[in-house]
C-alpha cells in the first residue's frame, strides 16, 4: 500500500505566481509607487540587519596591542599562588591531623553505643504505627474532599481539554502555513529572487518597446526550489587538492628532440 503522504503535494504554492500589479508593462501610478516603497523597505531592513551585526563585531573587536596586554595579564593571574609550597604543605598536615581526630572520635562513639531496651523498641514501634495511621487519615480526608470538589475537578478537566484543542489547532495552522513556505531540504537556505523593477524612464506603456528583464529558465528553477520539489543548490567550485603535474613520455620526448 502506498503511504498517504506520497499523494500529498510538498507545497501549496502555485506553479506560476501572478506578478504584482506594479510589475506590469503599463502600471498605474499608485501600483508602481506601492511596489517601489515595499522594495525600498526590504532593502532598508537588510541594511539595518547588516549594520546591527557590524556594530556587534566592532564592540568585541580589540587591537593587537590590547590583545597582547590581556594575554599577559591573564598569564600573570594564572601564575599567582603556584610557588607557595610551604603553605600548602602546612595546610595538608592540618587536614590530615583533623581527619585522624575525626576517625578516633567515630571509633570511641561506636564503642559507647548501647543496645536499645525492650521499652524503647516498643515506643518506637508505637510511634511508627501512629505516623502510618496519620498518613492514612490524611489520604482519606483528601479523598473525601475530592468528592465535594467534583464541580471544580470537572472545570479543571474542561480547561485542560480546551488547552489541548487550542494547541492542536495551533499545530495545524503552523503546518498549513509551512506548506506556503520553502523548506530546508539541504544545507543551503532558499533565497528569493529580487523583484525585477523597471525605472520610470524605462516604462513606455507599449509591449514593442518593453525592455526584457530576467531569465525564464532561472525563474522556473527557483520555482521548483520554492515549491520543495528539488533542494536548494549553489554552483560548486571544484578545486584541486594538489597541483596537477605534467609529464612527457619518453617516446614523445625523443620525438620532440
Amino acid at each position: 500500500k502506498v503511504p498517504e503522504h506520497l499523494r500529498q503535494k510538498p507545497s501549496l504554492l502555485p506553479a506560476v505566481e501572478i506578478p504584482l500589479p506594479g510589475q506590469s508593462y503599463n502600471p498605474s501610478k499608485e501600483d508602481y509607487q506601492t511596489l517601489i516603497m515595499s522594495e525600498a523597505e526590504k532593502e532598508l531592513a537588510k541594511l539595518n540587519e547588516e549594520k546591527k551585526w557590524a556594530d556587534k563585531v566592532d564592540k568585541f573587536y580589540v587591537s593587537r596591542n590590547e590583545a597582547h596586554e590581556n594575554e599577559k595579564a591573564y598569564l600573570n593571574e594564572m601564575l599567582q599562588g603556584l610557588f607557595d609550597d610551604d603553605d600548602d604543605q602546612n595546610v595538608n598536615e592540618q587536614v590530615e591531623t583533623a581527619d585522624d581526630i575525626d576517625l578516633t572520635m567515630a571509633i570511641m562513639k561506636a564503642k559507647t553505643i548501647k543496645r536499645k531496651t525492650k521499652q524503647q523498641k516498643r515506643r518506637e514501634l508505637r510511634e511508627k504505627e501512629m505516623r502510618k495511621q496519620k498518613e492514612e487519615d490524611k489520604l482519606l480526608r483528601i479523598k473525601e474532599n475530592d468528592v465535594y470538589r467534583i464541580k471544580a475537578i470537572e472545570k479543571e478537566l474542561n480547561e485542560r481539554e480546551r488547552k489541548i484543542l487550542e494547541r492542536a489547532k495551533l499545530r495545524q495552522a503552523k503546518h498549513i502555513e509551512s506548506l506556503y513556505k520553502p523548506k530546508r531540504l539541504s544545507r543551503h537556505r532558499f533565497e528569493e529572487t529580487p523583484i525585477e523593477l523597471n525605472l520610470p524612464n524605462e516604462i513606455s506603456g507599449s509591449l514593442r518597446s518593453l525592455k526584457t528583464e530576467g531569465n525564464l529558465l532561472k525563474d522556473r528553477y527557483k520555482s521548483l526550489q520554492k515549491r520543495n520539489i528539488i533542494e536548494t543548490r549553489i554552483l560548486q567550485s571544484h578545486k584541486r587538492k594538489y597541483r596537477q603535474k605534467t609529464e612527457i613520455k619518453r617516446r614523445h620526448r625523443e620525438t620532440l628532440k
